[in-house]
């Protein structure tokens, strides 16, 4: 069986969304992307001989909003002048996204013809962050509402095009030059089980209709789309799955994907014995310099077992938090470490509940799984 998992793009333009873009006017660090999604970018940095290659998830960005269609879609700006190896966070600070909201964002759509839709966004991201927690603290009270709450406002399909205009025209004002290239992005995953076809043809199939329904692919360039594909082998009832992603959308017939000989790279073969297969399952091969298939448009290829879905919470894994190792050391010197610096700062309350939320979610998978 073949499936599409996932998507990732970076557009042209807000205007790659036919329905519109459910805007958050005020972004929470919770929808940050943290795991790598094995994508590079170059970043201009002052100062510096030439541009560096950065993981595109440790540039400082946030989640601009959800794109609707038949495909959820999620839409992120990354700001590559905030970019700095040292940052503790790829969460761009509350100063900063106050005055991009302030000098970009809103000014945009307050330059807008009609007015009738700018009277019902909110005047700034504190009065939008106020406004979340207001409603959150109302909520919890009442018990109707979760600790958080997000502002939407439908940005529809007809303003996008001027919205994002106006940003780039101003974003290379001398106030906000700090910000550098403004990077769209947007990714949706979970689509495993939605395309899932015996023939790979039906599978693109669907999923290109689905997606030229949701976006406009005028704005999507092939060189940054990116295309989880993968496949299922059941040997012994165990699933494998090699998922390839950076698969062109539209491999074009020209001879720029035809030039590509396998003399350009060396594809490494590894022999793994039959008491050592079980490693073979557990593995992310990432072409590098010359490989042919990173030639060919292969960003990485990913290989697991079924049993991955079972401690598979959104990515996030049993035992992750680093954190956790603080329970078998004795509070007080956990304590002198951190005043001497030695040792990294966790809440002692929290830590238990992660230890405890690992523990349970582990015991439940083995135990429905058997």
């Amino acid at each position: 069986m073949f499936d599409i998992e996932s998507i990732m793009a970076m557009p042209t333009s807000l205007q790659v969304a036919n329905d519109g873009i459910e805007i958050n006017m005020s972004p929470q660090y919770i929808h940050n992307m943290q795991n790598d999604p094995h994508i590079t970018i170059y970043i201009n940095q002052i100062p510096g001989p030439k541009p560096v290659t950065v993981r595109l998830h440790k540039v400082p960005h946030f989640r601009l909003g959800i794109i609707p269609g038949l495909v959820h879609l999620e839409l992120f700006v990354f700001l590559s002048g905030l970019y700095d190896e040292t940052r503790p966070s790829n969460f761009p600070t509350q100063q900063q996204l106050t005055r991009f909201f302030y000098h970009l964002l809103l000014p945009a759509l307050a330059s807008q013809p009609d007015s009738h839709y700018a009277q019902h966004t909110l005047s700034s991201y504190a009065h939008a962050k106020m406004n979340r927690q207001a409603a959150s603290a109302e909520g919890l009270k009442s018990r109707k509402m979760s600790k958080e709450t997000n502002f939407i406002h439908h940005l529809p399909s007809e303003y996008l095009g001027n919205v994002w205009d106006h940003i780039m025209e101003h974003v290379g004002d001398p106030s906000l030059h700090d910000f550098g290239n403004i990077v769209l992005f947007l990714c949706g995953n979970n689509f495993k089980t939605r395309f899932k076809t015996a023939v790979p043809l039906n599978c693109f199939s669907n999923f290109h209709h689905c997606l030229k329904y949701t976006l406009d692919l005028r704005y999507l360039e092939k060189e940054t789309i990116w295309i989880h594909f993968g496949k299922e082998v059941y040997p012994c009832r165990q699933a494998i799955y090699p998922s390839l992603a950076r698969l062109l959308f539209e491999i074009p017939h020209s001879q720029n994907r035809q030039s590509i000989k396998l003399e350009k790279g060396v594809i490494d073969c590894v022999h793994y014995p039959w008491a050592l297969t079980s490693e073979s399952n557990n593995m992310t091969i990432v072409p590098t310099g010359r490989n042919a298939m990173g030639l060919a448009g292969l960003a990485y290829s990913q290989y697991y077992t079924s049993t991955k879905d079972i401690f598979d919470a959104d990515t996030i894994y049993p035992h992750m938090n680093d954190g956790i190792e603080a329970i078998a050391i004795d509070p007080c010197l956990t304590k002198a470490f951190q005043l001497a610096g030695g040792a990294t700062e966790v809440n002692p309350k929290q830590v238990p509940c992660a230890f405890l939320a690992s523990r349970d979610i582990t015991l439940q998978g083995q135990a429905d799984s058997t």
